[in-house]
């Protein structure tokens, strides 16, 4: 619902918190775009979140997925993936990605915001999940 967006003080309070976050654990940051990113666990009793900071370099054509703990606080896992390890990539038509490596797979939403009530990080990134969504589209599932 719309009355359960965050603020923009909200969202510019997570955004200087994702930035200290990228910048203390990934090298030449400055050269990434960011966006947060949920992955939905089922769950029968409570929703419940994998949460990632994902950063990408339209240049480079490489993500970064930094697998955060439930505090939104603590990087648990880092995983680079660069385009020559992508063996599929696509958009479902309920806008989950997914990203299959050699060895690895994600599967994750990036939400334009995020409700208040879902313990989530509060962030209002609808320009950014657009532009996240063209360089998916353009540089992981052109892949073949």
């Amino acid at each position: 619902m719309v009355k359960d967006k965050p603020s923009r003080r909200e969202s510019n309070e997570s955004a200087a918190k994702i930035k200290k976050i990228i910048s203390s654990n990934l090298e030449n940051f400055e050269r990434y775009k960011t966006v947060y990113a949920v992955q939905k666990k089922k769950s029968l009793f409570k929703k419940e979140f994998v949460t990632y900071l994902v950063a990408y370099n339209d240049r480079t054509k490489d993500i970064v997925f930094l697998k955060m703990n439930e505090e939104v606080n603590e990087v648990e896992e880092m995983n680079e993936v660069e385009q020559d390890d992508v063996i599929h990539a696509k958009i479902t038509k309920d806008n989950r990605y997914k990203l299959s490596t050699h060895s690895k797979e994600f599967e994750f939403e990036v939400p334009e915001f995020t409700s208040k009530n879902q313990n989530l990080l509060p962030v209002l990134q609808k320009e950014e999940a657009e532009e996240f969504k063209s360089f998916f589209e353009n540089a992981m599932i052109t892949i073949k």
